[in-house]
Order: C-alpha cells, then structure tokens, then sequence
C-alpha cells in the first residue's frame, strides 16, 4: 500500500512537469445527472466539477447486467480535427457524488467526491479514437469518500495501443476517506498510431456492495506528437 501511495505521489509530480506550453492537456471529471437526495446524492449536472476540467454525468442506475455504452467527443488540439472521442463500456456502471474531501486534497475535492464505480467484479473500459498519432501521459485518479477505509478493492490496469497490449497497473487499491493523506492515482502512457486509437482497462475481481473501484476522472496529455516530416523542417528552415 505505501509503495502504490508513493507512486501515486510521484505520479502528480510528473504529470505536473508534463504541462508545458508545447503540450495540451485535457482533464475528465466523472459524476451522476440524476437528482437525489441522501448519502447516495447525485446532481442534475456536472457539478461538482473540478476547475479545469470537463464533466462526464452518468445515471445513479448499474444493476448488474445492465450494460452502460456511451461515447463522447471533446475538444482538443492533439484530437483529429480537433476534437477526438472518448468510449465509456461497462456492465453494472454507477455514477455517484459522495461526501466532500477536506485536508491535505481540499483543493481538489470536486474530482475526488464523484465517480464512476463498479460494485462488484468486472471492468471499466475506456477507448480513445480519433487522436493524433503520437506519445500521450495519462493520469487516472481512485478514491471513494463513501467506502470503509478498511476494504481492499483490488484492481488492475491494461493498455491497448500502438505498442502492443501490457498491464500498467497491478494490485492497484482505491484510497478512500474524507481526510485522506494519500490518494491513489495511477500514471501511465499511451502510443497512437496511424488509426489514432487507443484503451485502457480497469478490472477488478473482489468490488462488492459498499466497496468500490472508482475512477474519479483522468487528465490526458499530448507529451511527444510525432514529428514533421524530415522534409517539412528543411522547408521551414529554408523559409526563415
């Protein structure tokens, strides 16, 4: 647990250093759309939504067997055209706005408190289309104010891309509590290709009911679009 907490911590620094003025970076806040009202609250919008970021509201409902298939497209400087698409599919997907975070993660409380989960074993499965070819850093955040600090929700992280398909995460456990000192975000790249598409799995074998993988939103960042050709250069250069 403390070496996943340290990297999550070494995570945020990177991903940090990562935000330069040549890389865009776009940030996805996840939450629930429908208006209720108790401990299991949702919203009618986005809110809360993370400064920064854009909003993802999903449906309270995720029984077991009811499958969630939705995509989305966003504007982006790295995405085709620039916009690119985002695939969210699950089976038994819930949304959720739980309880605010305080301390050391105020600041970041709106993207902590809200989520898309599982309650019980199976994956979350995200595809990216329409991207620019090239070298992407993504940060995937995990914590759940509303879970007992003492569950272990075990799960895994797989990428699918250019370079082949590999687990990128292993063992990975939400942190959880309204007070946290450490959360778990996970920070791993993607390679595109020429058909601009890439996934990202979350899976987990032992989430049950009151213990939850979350995924709380994630930023993706363009860190190394691939090149112009050799050519272009000694045009541009020539043209200086």
């Amino acid at each position: 647990m403390g070496r996943l907490f340290a990297a999550a911590l070494v995570a945020g620094a990177i991903s940090a250093s990562v935000s330069t003025a040549q890389a865009t970076t776009v940030g996805i806040d996840f939450g629930c759309a429908t208006s209720l009202s108790g401990i299991n609250s949702c919203n009618s919008s986005d809110a809360p939504l993370q400064d920064g970021y854009l909003g993802w509201a999903g449906p309270y409902g995720g029984n077991p067997g009811e499958d969630y298939d939705v995509t989305r497209s966003f504007t982006a400087g790295f995405g085709d055209s620039g916009t690119f698409d985002l695939t969210v599919t699950s089976d038994g997907l819930f949304f959720r706005d739980y309880a605010a975070v305080g301390g050391t993660y105020a600041s970041q409380s709106a993207l902590l408190s809200d989520s898309m989960l599982r309650n019980q074993p199976g994956s979350i499965v995200f595809t990216f289309s329409g991207l620019t070819a090239g070298t992407y850093s993504m940060e995937s955040f995990h914590h759940d104010t509303y879970t007992n600090s003492s569950a272990t929700v075990l799960f895994d992280a797989m990428v699918e891309d250019a370079s082949g398909t590999r687990t990128v995460a292993s063992g990975a456990n939400n942190s959880f509590g309204t007070s946290p000192t450490s959360i778990t975000a996970l920070l791993y790249a993607l390679t595109v290709g020429a058909d601009g598409t890439a996934t990202v799995t979350f899976s987990t074998s032992n989430a049950a009911l009151g213990e939850h993988m979350s995924i709380n939103g994630f930023q993706l960042t363009d860190v190394a679009p691939v090149p112009l050709p050799a050519g272009v250069w000694l045009l541009l250069s020539a043209l200086g």
